[in-house]
């Protein structure tokens, strides 16, 4: 069984969902936001060990899930997509943001996802941290995925 830290998952709630998303675990769980019955339960595809995960509603029927992962080329980034609507065949869209710092570093990516509103176009902001020139920089990204 995996552990959920503050670290490696989240909670989110989305109407009449409760969305936990388990890094550790590798998969999304659906509750009853009332009743805390299971409704479904997705894989969450990684390619590394989950050392940080941060989730947001990119639209009503949509959760987009940013992990770092430690790779053999360090820490990297990267993005997911998972339909909350009918299962579909089709892999999610999972997509690779870019490296953070690399594994002899000793520093690590962090990041935060913020939902955006469906007034400004929907999607989620994703606010992270890189190697810059000068040291550790702060970008902002906006998903559409």
């Amino acid at each position: 069984p995996s552990r959920i830290s503050d670290e490696t998952g989240e909670l989110v709630p989305a109407g009449a969902l409760l969305l936990i998303a388990d890094g550790s675990g590798g998969r999304l769980v659906a509750l009853d936001a009332r009743t805390l019955a299971r409704r479904f339960e997705k894989s969450l595809a990684t390619g590394g060990a989950v050392t940080r995960l941060r989730a947001a509603l990119g639209a009503p029927e949509r959760l987009d899930v940013v992990t770092a992962e430690s790779t053999a080329a360090g820490e990297e980034l990267f993005a997911t997509s998972l339909s909350l609507g009918e299962q579909r065949t089709r892999p999610q869209p999972r997509l690779r943001l870019g490296g953070g710092l690399g594994p002899n570093q000793g520093a690590r990516a962090d990041h935060e996802v913020v939902a955006v509103s469906s007034d400004d176009g929907g999607g989620v902001l994703l606010v992270y941290t890189h190697r810059g020139n000068t040291g550790p920089q702060v970008a902002l990204r906006r998903l559409t995925l």
